[in-house]
């Protein structure tokens, strides 16, 4: 694998880089005012600030493996929880931090003790509120570049690749030969393989949404289980290794249509 096409996948597959974002960090390793302000704004703009707990930054960019355009993940948590909040994060997620590439998303959760604590989490944790680490990011020096630390992940992830590769090509060229069959003359021969092309496509398209659903699913299960650990995984690694890789867009689009219940 080389290094160019490792520099495009995310989070855990960045090469690392050597200081932490310095468009969202300041030298002394703090949030830029700016930022915070920001952060917190269009937060109390949709929950209420009586009820927030906490407010966190977690994820790539409070460590060394983040691009320019990472993602600004934040967890909020609230007392009482309201389901409503839910709908009102979605009007705000999604704009850049002021002078950033970098999106910023919001996770509204309940509060309890165990989503608080933060003493096992195995990548930085910026408590927004305090103004604080709740979590150092890991030493520099412990960040691995991941050609070494996930080498039988990428050993794992490239056979499922090439299975997904496999996959693709059967559906476009099953439709490159529907589009074929249909500039043929018009004969029952020519029905009867149309009919059966179709079916196949449907089979192809069917077997797609599957592997899709099946990774997916996968992958939320690790991260429904802790904090931290689950993104070093096997799954995750592979989840992203094919969501960045040449059928990565492809793949979104199957598990979109899973996610729509097939339609």
């Amino acid at each position: 694998m080389s290094n160019q096409y490792i520099k495009k996948q995310a989070g855990i597959l960045d090469v690392p880089q050597d200081t932490l974002a310095s468009d969202i960090w300041t030298t002394e390793g703090k949030l830029y005012p700016h930022i915070r302000d920001q952060i917190l704004n269009r937060l109390y703009a949709f929950v209420p600030k009586k009820v927030v707990r906490s407010v966190v930054i977690l994820g790539s960019i409070t460590g060394y493996k983040y691009t320019e355009t990472s993602d600004i993940d934040i967890n909020v948590t609230i007392e009482p929880y309201g389901d409503y909040f839910h709908q009102a994060k979605k009007e705000v997620n999604g704009y850049l931090a002021q002078g950033t590439r970098h999106p910023v998303n919001y996770f509204v959760m309940p509060h309890t003790s165990k989503l608080s604590n933060w003493e096992n989490s195995t990548f930085g944790v910026f408590d927004v509120i305090s103004n604080v680490w709740a979590n150092n990011p890991p030493a520099r020096a412990t960040v691995r570049d991941p050609h070494k630390q996930f080498n039988q992940e990428f050993i794992i992830a490239k056979m499922v690749a090439g299975h997904y590769k496999r996959l693709v090509l059967a559906f476009h060229k099953d439709k490159k030969d529907l589009e074929t069959l249909i500039a043929l003359p018009d004969s029952w021969h020519k029905w009867w393989w149309i009919r059966n092309k179709k079916k196949e496509i449907n089979e192809d398209r069917q077997d797609l949404i599957n592997f899709s659903q099946n990774l997916d699913k996968s992958r939320k299960l690790e991260y429904s289980l802790g904090w931290g650990t689950p993104r070093n995984n096997y799954r995750n690694v592979v989840y992203k290794f094919i969501e960045h890789g040449p059928h990565g867009e492809l793949f979104e689009k199957f598990k979109e249509i899973k996610l729509n219940n097939g339609k």
